[in-house]
C-alpha cells in the first residue's frame, strides 16, 4: 500500500487503464489494422520472391524484384503508421492518466500526503507515470506488432513447410517461456535497486532540508558521510542492473541465434524437394523476418518489465485518492454553522466526545485548549476534510453531508498555522485559486492584513518574488500573506489556526479590527491561547478531554475592536 511497501509485489490491474484508453481504441484499431497490412505486405513481398525462384519466374525477374522490394518498402510505410497512430494514442491516453493522478492526489484525505510521502508522490506523478508511457509504447507499438507479424510468418511458414512452421512455432514458446523465469529474477532486482534510489532521493531531500543545521552545527562530514553510504549503495545496485541486462540482452540474443540454427539444420535434413531453390529461398526470407520480430519484442518486453511495478503504484495511488460521492449540490445561503454532538478517535482513543459550538456572521469565536486535544482536527471536521464518528456539521441547518463540498470551501477562508507560501510573485499568492483576481481586490487584501507594510520596502512591491516557502520572508510577514489570501476570497467563514504564532499584539488587534470592519464581517473562529485574541473575541471557549467548555470567566469584548 502507499505509505507502506515502498515497492508493491502486487499484480496490476489493467481495467483502470483500460477504461481511461475507450476514447481511443479507434486509433488503436487502425494501428492494428495498418499492423495487419504490413504483415500481409511481407507474405506478399515473400511470394514474390518464390515465384522469382522459379523457372518461370526468372524470366520476369526484374519485375518480380521490383513486385519484392515495393511490398518491403510499403511494409515499412504501415509499420511507421502504425507506430505513429499508437503513439498519439497513447500519449493521448498518458495525459489522462496524469490529470487522473493530479485528481487523485486533490481528493486524498487531510494528512495523507504526509503519511504517504511528498517525495513519493511527486515520483508516481512525473516518473512512474512517464514509465507507463514507455511501457505502453513498448507493448502497444513495439510487442504487439512484433506477434502480429510473428504469427503471420509462422503461419507463412507453415504453409510452405509445415516441419519447419510448427518446429519454429515451438521454439518460439520456448524463447517466450524462457524469458518469462529470467524477467521474474529482473523484476526483482529492479524493486531493491528502486528502493535503494528511493532512500537516496529521500537522503538528498532531507540533505536540503537540514542544510542550515549541517553547516551551523558544523556536521557536513555527518552528512557527507551519510550521503556517500547511500550514494555506493545505489550505485552497487544499479550496477547490477546494467550488467544483468547486457547478460540478459546477450543471452536473449544466443537464445534466438540458436533458434534459427536448430531450423537451419532441420532445413540441412529436410526432404529434397523442401530444399529447392524457389522453396528455400522464401524460407530464408521468412526466417530472417522472424529472427528481427522476436529481437524487437524481447527487447521491448525489458520496458514493459520496468513499468510492472510503476503500474502498480499509480494503481494504488487512483484508488487510495478515488474521490468520494458528490454532495446533493445544496449551496450555503446564510452560512450559519454549528457542530453537533461531533465525536471523532480511533477505536477506543476518542479525541472529541461531543463538540457543540454554534458560528455567526460578524461573531468572533476562539477556541483554546492544551495541545493534543484535537483543535486542528476539529477545524478539519469543519471544512469538511474529516468525516466524523459521529454527530454532524450543520450549515444553515443542512447536513454537511449534503452540502456542496465544493462551494462550501470556496466561501471558507482557512489559514494554517504554517502559512502554505509558493515561489511566485506575493500577489500571486495573495490570488491563489483565482488568478484573474482584480488588482485592487489583491490590494485591499494585502493592506488590510499589513503586507504593503512590508512588501512596499520589497522591489517589486507586490510583484517581489518569493522563494520555496515564501523565503527570504520573516514567519510574520509569511502569515499576514495567508491572511491576504484568506480575505481576498470574500469569506463567508474564516479560520484561523494559531494566527498570534508569528503576529505580535498590535498585529493581533489590528487583524481582529480589520475583521469586524469588513463589508460583509464573516463568522471568525480562531483557535489560539493568546490573551490578545481572547480578549477581543464574542465568544470564548476551552477543548478539554474532548468537550468545549466555556472559560472560568467570560471572554471580554474589546472596546477597540
Amino acid at each position: 500500500m502507499l505509505g507502506g511497501d515502498p515497492q508493491p509485489r502486487g499484480a496490476p490491474d489493467w481495467r483502470a487503464f483500460a477504461r481511461l484508453g475507450r476514447g481511443d481504441y479507434p486509433s488503436l484499431l487502425a494501428g492494428t489494422l495498418a499492423t495487419l497490412l504490413r504483415s500481409a505486405l511481407l507474405i506478399a513481398a515473400t511470394l514474390a520472391i518464390a515465384r522469382l525462384m522459379t523457372p518461370d519466374g526468372a524470366r520476369q525477374s526484374w519485375m518480380l524484384a521490383a513486385v519484392a522490394a515495393a511490398c518491403t518498402i510499403a511494409s515499412g510505410i504501415a509499420a511507421y503508421a502504425a507506430r505513429a497512430v499508437t503513439v498519439g494514442a497513447v500519449k493521448r491516453v498518458n495525459a489522462r492518466l496524469r490529470i487522473a493522478l493530479v485528481e487523485a492526489t486533490l481528493a486524498l484525505p487531510s494528512g495523507a500526503v504526509e503519511r504517504i510521502g511528498a517525495a513519493r508522490l511527486r515520483h508516481i506523478l512525473a516518473q512512474d507515470s512517464e514509465r507507463l508511457d514507455c511501457m505502453a509504447n513498448a507493448l502497444l507499438g513495439v510487442i504487439l506488432p512484433a506477434v502480429v507479424t510473428a504469427v503471420a510468418i509462422l503461419a507463412a511458414l507453415i504453409w510452405i513447410a509445415p516441419l519447419v512452421g510448427l518446429s519454429a512455432a515451438l521454439l518460439c514458446g520456448l524463447l517466450v517461456l524462457l524469458r518469462r523465469g529470467s524477467a521474474r529474477k529482473m523484476r526483482r532486482l529492479v524493486d531493491e535497486a528502486q528502493e535503494a534510489i528511493e532512500r537516496l532521493d529521500s537522503g538528498m531531500a532531507l540533505l536540503l532540508h537540514r542544510h542550515g543545521l549541517a553547516r551551523s552545527s558544523a556536521s557536513e562530514d555527518f552528512e557527507r558521510a551519510e550521503r556517500s553510504r547511500q550514494i555506493e549503495e545505489t550505485a552497487r545496485w544499479t550496477g547490477t542492473i546494467a550488467r544483468r541486462m547486457a547478460r540478459l540482452s546477450e543471452v536473449e540474443g544466443a537464445r534466438t541465434a540458436l533458434a534459427i540454427l536448430a531450423l537451419i539444420l532441420l532445413l540441412a535434413h529436410a526432404p529434397a524437394d523442401l530444399l529447392a531453390i524457389d522453396r528455400l529461398a522464401p524460407l530464408l526470407f521468412l526466417l530472417v523476418l522472424l529472427r528481427g520480430a522476436v529481437q524487437q519484442a524481447q527487447s521491448a518486453a525489458r520496458d514493459v518489465d520496468g513499468g510492472r511495478p510503476a503500474l502498480v503504484r499509480v494503481q494504488q495511488l487512483l484508488e487510495h485518492g478515488a474521490p468520494t460521492a458528490s454532495a446533493s449540490g445544496v449551496a450555503p445561503r446564510g452560512w450559519i454553522v454549528e457542530a453537533r454532538g461531533i465525536a471523532f478517535g480511533h477505536g477506543d482513543d476518542a479525541l472529541l466526545r461531543g463538540v457543540d459550538l454554534a458560528l455567526a456572521a460578524g461573531e468572533v469565536t476562539v477556541v483554546s485548549g492544551a495541545n493534543g486535544t484535537g483543535k486542528t482536527t476539529f477545524l478539519a471536521i469543519l471544512l469538511g476534510l474529516i468525516t466524523p464518528r459521529s454527530g454532524a456539521v450543520l450549515v444553515d441547518g443542512v447536513d454537511l453531508r449534503e452540502i456542496d463540498g465544493t462551494t462550501y470551501r470556496r466561501g471558507i477562508g482557512h489559514v494554517a498555522q504554517s502559512a502554505v507560501l509558493f515561489p511566485g510573485t506575493i500577489a500571486d499568492n495573495i490570488a491563489y485559486g483565482d488568478p484573474a483576481m482584480a488588482r485592487a481586490i489583491v490590494r485591499r487584501a494585502a493592506e488590510a492584513t499589513g503586507v504593503t507594510g512590508f512588501a512596499d520596502a520589497l522591489p517589486g512591491g507586490l510583484d517581489f518574488r518569493l522563494g520555496d516557502g515564501g523565503a527570504p520572508l520573516s514567519g510574520g510577514q509569511r502569515q499576514r500573506i495567508a491572511l491576504a489570501r484568506a480575505l481576498a476570497r470574500r469569506p463567508r467563514l474564516l479560520i484561523l489556526d494559531e494566527p498570534g504564532n508569528h503576529l505580535d499584539a498590535d498585529a493581533v488587534q489590528g487583524l481582529v479590527a480589520a475583521l469586524r470592519a469588513l463589508a460583509d464581517a464573516p463568522a471568525v473562529l480562531i483557535v489560539s491561547h493568546d490573551p490578545v485574541i481572547i480578549a477581543a473575541a464574542d465568544h470564548h471557549y476551552r477543548l478539554a478531554d474532548g468537550i468545549l467548555l466555556a472559560p472560568d470567566r467570560p471572554a471580554t469584548i474589546s472596546s477597540a475592536a
